[in-house]
């Protein structure tokens, strides 16, 4: 489908159908497809499940966990340089790592 028949589809705005297919592309859940004669985009959905799946969960990852793990490598690197921090605490976080 173009955007324009999504849009139309929907009932939303096309600026708003725009914005969610880059969302889309960026998660690598629709790709553009090319159509012989027609030199606008065309949008296609991945039609498999799992798949659809296992993309959305390496990229909550990827923006979710992935940092919140930096962040804890960077806060028991911090806390077993630090003799004030109480070794409970510390261990802890290693825990939580």
């Amino acid at each position: 489908m173009t955007a324009e028949d999504i849009a139309d589809t929907l009932g939303m705005a096309r600026s708003n159908v725009s914005n969610s297919l880059k969302e889309l592309l960026a998660w690598n859940l629709i790709r553009r497809v090319p159509i012989l004669g027609d030199r606008r985009d065309h949008y296609e959905a991945e039609t498999d499940i799992w798949e659809v799946a296992a993309r959305i969960a390496a990229r909550r990852k990827e923006r979710e966990l992935d940092p919140a793990i930096t962040a804890l490598r960077a806060c028991v690197s911090d806390a077993a340089d630090d003799p004030t921090i109480n070794p409970v605490a510390s261990k802890r976080l290693e825990s939580i790592l």
